[in-house]
């Protein structure tokens, strides 16, 4: 415990007074999606995600044991405090106190999120120490991940995101007139074959409740205000960097992380590089960290914004 730092240390007292506070564990997650938006993130789409994003995750194979974690690194959150204090504190603000964690001292840096019905947070040792800007960031983008459903969202090719959404369409038997946004869905997915065969993947792995949920997203009037999914993946996307750089402090190792600016890909050229960048100096994000006691981050002329600047 000694190893946390100041701003660490302040952080876990924060979310302790935060989670007294209001009677129990846990911000709102809703205040905290709405505050951190964008709203691109949620809507129809992220309903219509949310219903298959575990059905995709299993028919990819993701778990624990393919990302290198054994059986002997889940951890119960009631002892999480002894070893990992920021991390505990963290879920407990929150209000993650279901998640199936796993943490590892040999997969430094991983930070992953695996949608379930109960949710599995994959974590290196590092990251869930949260010691360093670095490995805070990595982790509130997982556990932002988790919070928002997004899960291997992030990890698939555009193409591979529509087709997700047409068999989506397909699962849950709604009409999908050619003019109306259904219908632009699954013709923008091609072939129509591979979208029945993903179809038939999907409702193999999907629960009863979840196609029930799909359906009702669907069907009626959810149809008229599903949009572009693409849009809808960068807006989630946008949100699980939102809480990455709440939780590090430091934009410059934000964006080293994400491979922009400096040595990497030009922010200019890069919708999510700019918009961490208009978030981190916007009035939304640093009220946020005044409220949540969390050190001023350094202004944008100087210091850690600045470095990239």
């Amino acid at each position: 415990l000694g190893s946390l730092s100041a701003e660490q240390r302040q952080f876990v007292d924060v979310a302790r007074a935060a989670a007294a506070a209001q009677g129990g564990p846990g911000t709102k997650l809703g205040d905290l999606r709405r505050r951190i938006g964008p709203p691109a993130a949620g809507g129809v789409a992220e309903e219509v995600w949310r219903s298959i994003a575990a059905a995709v995750a299993a028919n990819g194979g993701l778990e624990p044991a393919k990302l290198g974690f054994a059986r002997t690194d889940r951890l119960a959150l009631k002892h999480l405090s002894k070893r990992y204090e920021a991390l505990a504190a963290v879920l407990a603000g929150f209000g993650m106190e279901h998640v199936e964690l796993h943490v590892s001292e040999q997969r430094a840096g991983v930070a992953r999120a695996i949608t379930r019905e109960q949710p599995i947070v994959c974590l290196g040792a590092d990251v869930a120490q949260a010691a360093t800007p670095a490995t805070r960031f990595l982790l509130g983008r997982a556990l932002a991940s988790t919070i928002a459903g997004i899960g291997v969202a992030a990890d698939l090719r555009d193409e591979e995101i529509v087709v997700c959404f047409a068999a989506a369409i397909k699962v849950a038997e709604v009409a999908a007139p050619a003019s109306g946004p259904l219908g632009e869905i699954l013709a923008r997915a091609g072939d129509p074959r591979l979208v029945d065969e993903r179809a038939r993947a999907l409702a193999k792995q999907m629960s009863r409740r979840d196609r029930k949920t799909l359906a009702g997203v669907l069907g009626g009037d959810g149809a008229s205000h599903l949009g572009d999914p693409l849009i809808w993946r960068r807006g989630a996307v946008a949100f699980v960097n939102r809480v990455g750089l709440l939780l590090a402090g430091d934009l410059a190792t934000s964006l080293d992380i994400l491979d922009l600016g400096r040595g990497g890909r030009s922010l200019v050229d890069s919708p999510i590089g700019l918009d961490i960048v208009a978030w981190a100096v916007g009035a939304a994000h640093l009220e946020l960290r005044r409220e949540l006691g969390l050190t001023p981050s350094p202004s944008p002329a100087v210091g850690g914004f600045g470095r990239h600047a």
